[in-house]
């Protein structure tokens, strides 16, 4: 009788035991951490960053769709672009107002130049990274607050960008990150420019002048464009493809990292 009570109550410790293994092991859980990518094309890091983009986006040949909005595409030499500013409202983006001040609400600024996001917030990395080198927290195909299988644009891409138009198109630029002559004029929209910078939008692209902030002021709208990179040129800038009013140039030019500036996504290589 002993020995049968013995043998019992071994069992029942031991398939409690196994049940407590089972219950606590998270090895079965495959949701990805805010602020990371299950994309194995690489995604942001989760330090203390935003939420990245819509996780499951729906995609058709020119268009996405994320977080209730379309967003048009466009394919250039093989890149699927984003052919509209990125309009995420996440914690720290912003708008700009009439009054030329940025803001937090939804104004028509938005609408028609999507927000604008500072780099750490772009990059979905913590707040520390505007004045502090974080090199080691850039992943290859970094996500950021992009959609996933999609990421904010490397130095490289934006180069190849520009290079490739100034290609089709006679122009020769120069430069580490590159700087085109021309490029500008493909790239930019056909209207929204002020004094007659429109572009032709020969490849779709419709850059816009949605201009830049810094300390809750707004500049330079309708004369410039600014769209940030994932590559950082010091501990407290950051690069961005840039265009202007008043030239045909495309550039990669370095930044302040807390300025705010817009945002386009490129579409991780299959």
């Amino acid at each position: 009788m002993k020995k049968t009570y013995r043998f019992l109550l071994a069992a029942v410790v031991t398939a409690m035991l196994f049940t407590f293994s089972c219950s606590s092991d998270d090895g079965g859980n495959d949701t990805p951490p805010p602020g990371t990518s299950s994309d194995g094309g690489g995604g942001s890091s989760s330090s203390g960053g935003s939420v990245a983009g819509c996780p499951n986006p729906s995609v058709s040949v020119n268009s996405i769709t994320c977080g209730g909005k379309t967003y048009k595409t466009t394919t250039i030499n093989g890149q699927v672009w984003f052919a509209e500013n990125l309009n995420y409202n996440v914690s720290g983006s912003k708008c700009g107002d009439t009054d030329d001040q940025l803001t937090n609400e939804d104004t028509q600024y938005c609408t028609d130049y999507g927000r604008l996001y500072n780099w750490s917030t772009a990059m979905s990395l913590g707040s520390n990274c505007n004045s502090a080198s974080c090199s080691g927290e850039i992943l290859p195909n970094h996500q950021g607050i992009c959609p996933a299988g999609w990421h904010i644009p490397s130095d490289d891409e934006w180069g190849e960008l520009f290079r490739w138009v100034d290609e089709q198109n006679g122009g020769v630029g120069e430069g580490i990150p590159y700087s085109s002559p021309i490029a500008g004029g493909y790239l930019k929209a056909n209207g929204g420019w002020n004094n007659g910078g429109n572009g032709t939008d020969k490849y779709n692209f419709s850059a816009l002048p949605g201009g830049d902030g810094s300390s809750g002021n707004l500049f330079r709208v309708g004369r410039s464009g600014f769209w940030w990179s994932a590559g950082e040129h010091s501990s407290d800038r950051a690069y961005s493809g840039s265009m202007y009013y008043d030239s045909d140039d495309a550039r990669s030019y370095n930044y302040y990292k807390s300025s705010f500036h817009s945002v386009r996504c490129v579409k991780n290589a299959p």
